[in-house]
């Protein structure tokens, strides 16, 4: 069956319950964008999908990008919000995605939301990852990371700011709130912030750009408690994860499905995970695998530890796009 055909026939299903929230997932070939000029490119296709995807569902919650979509050629994250979001207007990326959203037409609005990375800071502290949602009318929420891999944490500055930020919780247009997690965050939310967790103890740096302590330091354990428990209280009222993920070397993606995403959904009250992602050696062979998403798992989850299990949300419907460019799935209830 052809790609084209494929689709036809995939978007012939009907999804069950108009009530549940709708999320289109965009996992794609490859790895994260490597370098700014290389956004043209990925903007043009998500334009692409954009309109394919209406052509097949419509009233969407969300369509999610992988992490490191796209990339800044500056730092940005020790700015406040508002220059944030001016820098990357400023980039090129919110106007291409204004358009490919008004292709939307079936899915009024409904939110896009992209992985954009950035290079290393001159001091040497790791780039900035964000996740970013846009609306028809441009950016309504930023997550920058905050609880950062063991990779990671020697050079991520944890600001602060971006445990309070409220906007990397947005309103999804069926009603419900979502919280915007740049990757590993998402197992931070599913901690909920626990300041005793594994999440948590990998932090090492926090504070301000011009302003940073390192873990050992005296005043290091209660600002972080303090930075936690501000982190925790953003996610009062959130029923629904979005994860922007960077990539999968290959298909094993039982851990993230697990202790992220499915703990997630566990953790907000029984709620819906979502996330999207690159595969560097070729999508999942087949839609039910590898989905990144579950829905509705239950709070007695989070004491099963090892015993977990994928708790994965099967999608209703999919479309492969461009001889094995990007794999598009469709969730509901």
């Amino acid at each position: 069956m052809t790609a084209k055909a494929q689709r036809a026939a995939s978007c012939r299903r009907s999804p069950p319950n108009p009530s549940s929230p709708r999320f289109v997932t965009v996992c794609v070939q490859g790895q994260p964008a490597g370098q700014y000029r290389s956004h043209e490119r990925r903007l043009e296709l998500l334009a692409k999908l954009a309109k394919e995807i209406d052509q097949c569902w419509k009233n969407l919650d969300a369509v999610v990008f992988p992490g490191g979509f796209l990339r800044l050629e500056e730092s940005i994250g020790h700015l406040c919000y508002a220059d944030r979001v001016r820098r990357l207007n400023a980039a090129g990326f919110v106007v291409p995605i204004k358009k490919a959203i008004k292709r939307l037409q079936n899915s009024p609005g409904a939110l896009v939301t992209v992985g954009v990375d950035g290079p290393n800071y001159s001091n040497g502290d790791g780039g900035d990852q964000l996740c970013v949602a846009t609306d028809i009318d441009g950016i309504v929420g930023i997550g920058r990371k905050i609880f950062p891999t063991d990779n990671e944490a020697h050079a991520l500055l944890c600001c602060d700011t971006d445990f309070s930020e409220e906007r990397r919780v947005v309103k999804l247009v069926s009603g419900r709130k979502a919280v915007l997690s740049a990757c590993y965050d998402m197992f931070g939310v599913a901690e909920r912030g626990n300041v005793n967790r594994a999440r948590a103890k990998k932090i090492r740096w926090i504070g301000a750009y011009q302003d940073q302590i390192e873990r050992g330091s005296r005043s290091f354990k209660d600002k972080l408690t303090t930075n936690l428990g501000a982190f925790k209280k953003v996610l009062d009222g959130v029923t629904v994860g979005i994860a922007a993920i960077h990539y999968f070397d290959g298909h094993s993606t039982g851990f993230w499905q697990r202790h992220g995403i499915a703990a997630c959904s566990a953790a907000l009250g029984s709620g819906f995970a979502v996330g999207a992602a690159h595969f560097v050696d070729g999508l999942p062979l087949k839609p039910n695998s590898s989905t990144l998403a579950a829905a509705e798992v239950p709070a007695k989850y989070l004491t099963q530890g090892i015993q977990r299990r994928a708790n994965s949300w099967v999608p209703n419907d999919h479309f492969e796009f461009g001889e094995g460019t990007a794999l598009v799935r469709f969730f509901s209830l």
